[in-house]
């Protein structure tokens, strides 16, 4: 009895393993990782047009990890429409510093090359929706250079959700 009970224990981290790795593989997909400073402005220089979605977070950070779920559906939902990257900002305090970033989670939105809006904290997939869909369509918007500007220029929003996120 031991021995059987035993087994299923061993199918059943397995079987979890399995699956843990395999999830990590298929949101490789939806977000693109950077992995060095001059990575990100590489990316920002030859986006061109294309909507960009830096997720600005921390391993540690609670509202990062409640966020992580939202953004991984709403960079799938939308993978036409904008491309995801996940800055880890302990790892790479330069990025957080050229966003003049406040706090994690922090979702900047960047076209041609400028910052076009913030969203800061956990807020609902339909607030991100909106965003994306003003900006992905649209060839000319009103943008802010992130150089020499100060962060309220940066339009970040730091209003609280009507309701708390599920």
């Amino acid at each position: 009895m031991k021995r059987l009970v035993l087994f299923f224990f061993i199918a059943l981290i397995t079987l979890i393993a399995i699956s843990c790795s395999g999830l990590q593989r298929r949101k490789s997909g939806v977000f693109h990782s950077i992995s060095s400073v001059e990575h990100f402005e590489f990316v920002i220089q030859t986006s061109g047009s294309r909507l960009l979605a830096f997720d600005l977070h921390t391993e540690w950070c609670i509202p990062s990890r409640i966020l992580a779920p939202t953004v991984y559906e709403i960079a799938k939902e939308n993978i036409e429409q904008v491309s995801f990257y996940k800055v880890n900002t302990d790892r790479f305090p330069q990025i957080a510093s050229y966003f003049e970033t406040p706090g994690t989670p922090l979702i900047v939105f960047v076209k041609n090359g400028r910052i076009v809006y913030g969203i800061m904290g956990v807020q609902s997939k339909e607030k991100y929706e909106r965003i994306i869909n003003m900006y992905s369509d649209t060839a000319d918007t009103d943008f802010y250079t992130p150089h020499n500007r100060s962060s309220n220029e940066m339009k970040i929003d730091y209003t609280k959700p009507s309701s708390p996120p599920l």
